[in-house]
C-alpha cells in the first residue's frame, strides 16, 4: 500500500513538475516536433460498411497508425508515412504545407498541397501531448472530429 502510495505521489509530483515547464514554452515550441496519431473519434457517428462508427482510429490499417505529422519552426509541416507503409512505392511525404496559429493560439490553420485549407481547435497542447477539435459538415450534419497525438 505505501509503495502505491509513494507512486502515486511521485507521478503527481512529475506531472507537476512537466506542467510548469509547458509554461515556460511557447506554444509554437510545444508543436514545434514530430507527432503520430493515437486517437480519433467522431461525434455523430458515421456510417461504414452498414455500422455507426465513432472511433476512427481502430478503422485505420496498422501500416496508416504509424504516420507522422511533423511541425516545424518555421511554419511548414509534413505529414509522412511511418516505419510501415500500406504499398512499398508509396512516396515517403504524403503531404506538406504551412501552418499559422490564430491570434490567441488556439486554432491552428493548416494549408496543404493536396487537402488545401483546415482548421483544428487546440483543446490541449503541452510538450507531449496534442489534442484538437474539427468540424466538418456534410449534407448539413456537423460532425465534430476530435484527433490525440503523442509526440515522438
Amino acid at each position: 500500500m505505501k509503495k502505491n502510495l509513494f507512486l502515486l505521489l511521485l507521478l503527481v509530483l512529475v506531472s507537476v513538475a512537466a506542467c510548469k515547464k509547458d509554461d515556460d514554452k511557447s506554444r509554437t515550441e510545444m508543436l514545434t516536433g514530430t507527432w503520430k496519431m493515437t486517437a480519433s473519434t467522431v461525434s455523430p457517428g458515421i456510417v461504414i460498411g452498414g455500422t455507426t462508427v465513432t472511433d476512427i482510429y481502430a478503422q485505420n490499417d496498422a501500416c496508416s497508425k504509424d504516420d507522422l505529422m511533423i511541425f516545424k519552426s518555421d511554419k511548414t509541416f509534413t505529414f509522412e508515412e511511418g516505419a510501415t507503409k500500406c504499398d512499398d512505392t508509396d512516396p515517403q511525404v504524403i503531404d506538406s504545407g504551412t501552418w499559422t496559429f490564430n491570434a490567441t493560439e488556439t486554432v491552428i490553420s493548416t494549408n496543404s498541397t493536396t487537402w488545401g485549407i483546415a482548421e483544428a481547435t487546440i483543446i490541449e497542447l503541452s510538450d507531449s501531448k496534442l489534442v484538437t477539435s474539427s468540424i466538418y459538415n456534410d449534407n448539413g450534419i456537423n460532425y465534430t472530429y476530435t484527433d490525440t497525438y503523442q509526440k515522438q
